[in-house]
């Protein structure tokens, strides 16, 4: 099995994350997951995508990156 597209990834973040945070109508209706677990090699673009989502949505995040902790 390839690995995902970037536009599948961006695709699964929009409907799972941003639009449940973002929209109080969805929110009601989706099934809510409480946290979301992002791991993979370096330079693959998970912090900018946590950031952009946190930003949009006014999400609270925290890092726990072995080296915060």
């Amino acid at each position: 099995m390839p690995d995902p597209s970037i536009a599948q990834l961006r695709q699964v973040l929009i409907e799972s994350i941003a639009i449940p945070l973002g929209s109080t109508f969805a929110k009601e209706r989706l099934e809510k997951n409480s946290w979301f677990l992002f791991y993979g090699p370096m330079g693959s673009g998970k912090t900018l995508a946590v950031r952009s989502l946190q930003s949009e949505c006014n999400a609270l995040i925290f890092d726990l990156t072995p080296s915060n902790l």
